[in-house]
């Protein structure tokens, strides 16, 4: 089945012009290249001028409908899904491929999509000391172009305070349609490579599974099953911050919300790895958190609050279940965690996994943020 677009009205047709006016004036200014790869990659334009912009192949580089009006625009090229990349996934993958296996590596698993072994001289975790840092066994990968001090944040308290008996959090599915390998007893329809609308078998799956775990375990939890990047994977982050935004008015108590997703590793062939932990003999995926910032300019002024929950998971984690957590990524874009102080995105394995695996991976994720989450309330 093939993604369809809507057709774009008059009225959204004159919002456009306006707005591209404006694009020419920025970049008459200087700023057209860095204002075009801000759209591109925050997919502002589609919140601005509340239309659908059609997207390339995944992981192609893409030319948006604007560049033609930004003097020197050159599109940016994708980011690296090795790198921790949850903006969509790669290209087309040979038929059949096997998925291939990440971590566990040595006490932190191994990030990179690239085959288990050593990491490269001088790297202790598998990426760069620019890149990443670490304390007391807490790994963060920094893509955010921002300075802070891990020692320094995990000494602060966190100033989440949650209600008894009142709902506390929200699970919801920017990129609802995102699945796994299908395996003997996990096959579905594609809508696309590695994405269904089948929702017993998408992320939506493992968000039910996580929402009954944290309810399980006292948490009273909201779980958004709507689809919110098909049939136009464009404006999605849109489509689910308009949801979140409704939700946190019903339920004024909710103060931590996860947007549920799983990654996509690709290596140079297009066979898809799959991020592997073991806990007590038990294989699963792993989790990766993701803290989004202020990085490219837009209003998120409590990240760091956010960056400092994703620690206390993380080292959560750590204790518990060693090698189930991959570093904790920070990106530059703050992905509607301007929401609330408690808002991450939670990675669930990767393409290359199967369903079951990351089912069993949030049993155990749910543990350790229920036991975070409890020390909140007053």
């Amino acid at each position: 089945m093939k993604r369809r677009h809507k057709t774009i009205r008059p009225a959204r047709i004159m919002t456009l012009a306006a707005a591209l006016a404006v694009l020419r004036l920025l970049a008459a200014a200087g700023s057209g290249g860095a204002l075009a790869e801000f759209l591109a990659r925050e997919g502002t334009a589609e919140l601005i001028l509340g239309m659908e912009l059609p997207h390339t192949a995944p992981g192609a580089p893409a030319r948006p409908f604007y560049a033609a009006f930004l003097p020197g625009y050159a599109a940016p090229p994708p980011a690296p899904d090795a790198s921790g990349s949850f903006s969509g996934d790669s290209g087309p993958l040979p038929e059949d491929s096997p998925p291939l296996i990440i971590g566990p590596h040595r006490a932190v698993p191994h990030p990179a999509a690239e085959p288990p072994g050593e990491p490269p001289e001088g790297e202790n975790s598998g990426y760069s000391e620019s890149g990443g840092s670490s304390e007391g066994g807490i790994a963060v990968r920094n893509n955010s172009g921002l300075d802070f001090d891990l020692r320094e944040l995990l000494s602060e308290p966190l100033g989440i305070k949650l209600k008894p008996g009142e709902p506390s959090v929200l699970i919801i599915h920017t990129h609802s349609s995102e699945a796994y390998t299908r395996s003997p007893g996990e096959t579905y329809e594609e809508s696309d490579r590695y994405r269904t609308e089948d929702k017993e078998h998408s992320i939506i799956r493992v968000g039910d599974e996580l929402a009954s775990a944290l309810s399980g375990l006292g948490l009273r939890v909201v779980h958004d099953r709507e689809l919110y990047d098909y049939p136009s994977y464009a404006g999605s982050y849109g489509r689910s911050l308009e949801a979140s935004k409704r939700y946190l008015e019903k339920y004024p108590s909710i103060a931590l919300v996860i947007d549920l997703h799983r990654d996509a590793i690709a290596a140079a062939d297009g066979s898809q790895y799959k991020t592997i932990a073991d806990i007590d003999g038990e294989l699963c995926s792993q989790i990766m958190l993701v803290v989004g910032t202020d990085g490219t300019g837009l209003n998120h002024p409590g990240w760091r609050e956010n960056l400092k929950f994703a620690l206390r998971l993380q080292g959560g984690m750590n204790r518990s279940f060693p090698t189930l957590a991959r570093p904790v990524t920070v990106a530059k874009h703050r992905y509607n965690q301007h929401l609330t102080p408690g808002s991450l995105i939670v990675e669930v394995g990767a393409a290359g996994n199967t369903l079951s695996e990351s089912i069993t991976a949030v049993r155990f994720f749910a543990e350790t943020y229920a036991a975070v989450v409890k020390e909140f309330f007053s």
